[in-house]
């Protein structure tokens, strides 16, 4: 995406429309993708936006993650480094 596209994307929203879409975004367990794209929005906006609202101490939620890294198993790895040190 080119930069003039970018700035076509993005559009002024406020911080109360942008909260009330965000908490139904995450009832309905949609994605940071999808909200984006929604608001119009890139989704890096979103993330940027929600990141600096919980710095102000907003308490918003994470929304729903698409793929992400598999579950840790803590026994299982120990396990693994446990017998690869003898």
């Amino acid at each position: 995406m080119t930069i003039a596209a970018k700035k076509q994307v993005s559009r002024i929203i406020s911080p109360e429309e942008f909260v009330r879409a965000y908490m139904d975004a995450h009832q309905q367990k949609k994605t940071k993708k999808e909200l984006a794209a929604s608001l119009g929005l890139l989704p890096g906006a979103v993330g940027s936006r929600a990141r600096h609202y919980r710095s102000k101490g907003i308490n918003l939620p994470f929304l729903k993650r698409v793929g992400g890294r598999p579950e840790i198993d803590v026994e299982s790895l120990q396990a693994i480094v446990e017998a690869r040190a003898k």
